[in-house]
């Protein structure tokens, strides 16, 4: 009831009283005034917290999301050298193989 009387006091359409008039009118005016200052400020504050958690929480996202795309292009590099490192190993070896068939048909005659 004295949050309503306040707020009527300080907020009415028709020569609202300030603070400090309505703090005139009753003693405990001002503790209450006080009293709804800070719930506002704790209201404001833990809207604030939430919205900073929100913001952190959608960077997260965002930073997850480019660490896996990014790890995606890594591996999917990696395996693309791996096969061509394995082919070009695959083709020394045939090479290999060939010098060496040659090289026999050549000491043989």
């Amino acid at each position: 009831m004295k949050k309503d009387v306040c707020l009527r006091l300080t907020t009415r359409k028709n020569k609202p009283l300030s603070e400090e008039q309505a703090r005139g009118i009753r003693p405990d005016i001002e503790e209450l005034l006080t009293r709804e200052r800070l719930d506002g400020f704790e209201k404001r504050l833990e809207e604030r917290e939430a919205l900073l958690k929100q913001k952190e929480n959608n960077i997260k996202i965002t930073i997850e999301a480019q660490i896996g795309e990014k790890r995606k292009r890594l591996k999917d590099e990696y395996d693309a050298l791996k096969l061509r490192l394995e082919s070009e190993y695959n083709k020394c070896m045939i090479d290999i193989d060939r010098y060496k068939t040659d090289d026999i048909h050549l000491s043989i005659s």
